[in-house]
C-alpha cells in the first residue's frame, strides 16, 4: 500500500534543483493518491533529465573554453615559388587566383584558405623575380585576407561557446557546421572534437538516431 512507501505523504523531495511535495488534498481517495504519486515520479524524472542535459551542455562549452583543446591552425607555412624560372608570370597568375578565390570566401570558406596560400605564393614569386612593389602588394592583400578569415574563426568559436552556454542547440549546431567547413582541411584533436560535438547535438535535436535506436 502507498501508506507503507518510503516517502510519507507531505514529504518534500528535491531532485535536480526541483522541490516536489508528495501529497494530495485532505479526504482524497486511494486513486487520487496513486495518480499524484505517478505524476510526482514523472515530474521528478523530467527534472533529473533536464539537469543532466544542462550539465552536458556546460561540459561541452567548458571543453572549448578551458584552453585544453587548442583550435586548429588554419594556414600552412609559406612555400617557395613553384616556377622560379618564370617567377614574374607565376606571381601574376598566383595573384589572379588569390583574388578570385578570396572573393568567394563568404560562400566557401575553403576558397579563402586557398586564397591566402595563393597570395603567399605570389609574394614569393615576385620576390624571386625582383619585383618588390608587386610582392609588397601581394603581401598586403594576403594579410588582409588572412585577418578576415581569422576574425571569422574567432567569431564562430565565440558564438558556439555562447550558444552552448545558453542551451541553444539549434544555433550551436548551425555554428558548429560553419566551423567544420572552415577547418575542413584539418585532421586533429580539435576537428575530431567538433565532429563528436556535432553528433551529440544532432542526437539532442532528434536529427540523428543513436546506435541503440537504430537497432
Amino acid at each position: 500500500m502507498l501508506q507503507d512507501a518510503l516517502l510519507p505523504w507531505g514529504a518534500r523531495l528535491v531532485m535536480g534543483g526541483a522541490t516536489l511535495e508528495i501529497g494530495v488534498a485532505a479526504g482524497a481517495g486511494e486513486g487520487s493518491r496513486v495518480r499524484t504519486l505517478l505524476l510526482a515520479m514523472v515530474v521528478g524524472i523530467a527534472a533529473l533529465l533536464a539537469v543532466a542535459v544542462v550539465r552536458n551542455r556546460s561540459a561541452r562549452a567548458e571543453s572549448l573554453r578551458d584552453g585544453s583543446l587548442e583550435p586548429s591552425g588554419l594556414f600552412d607555412a609559406a612555400g617557395d615559388c613553384a616556377d622560379a624560372a618564370d617567377a614574374r608570370d607565376e606571381g601574376a597568375e598566383s595573384l589572379r587566383v588569390a583574388r578570385a578565390r578570396g572573393e568567394r570566401f563568404r560562400y566557401d570558406y575553403q576558397d579563402g584558405i586557398a586564397a591566402v596560400s595563393a597570395y603567399s605564393r605570389a609574394e614569393q614569386c615576385f620576390l624571386a623575380a625582383g619585383a618588390v612593389p608587386a610582392a609588397e602588394r601581394a603581401q598586403r592583400e594576403g594579410h588582409a585576407m588572412r585577418e578576415e578569415i581569422e576574425g571569422t574563426y574567432r567569431r564562430l568559436r565565440l558564438s558556439l561557446q555562447q550558444s552552448l552556454d545558453r542551451g541553444d542547440d539549434a544555433t550551436a549546431l548551425a555554428t558548429l557546421r560553419e566551423l567544420r567547413e572552415l577547418t575542413h582541411h584539418r585532421r586533429d584533436d580539435y576537428t575530431a572534437h567538433l565532429a563528436e560535438l556535432e553528433r551529440e547535438l544532432q542526437l539532442d535535436l532528434g536529427l540523428l538516431l543513436d546506435d541503440d535506436d537504430a537497432r
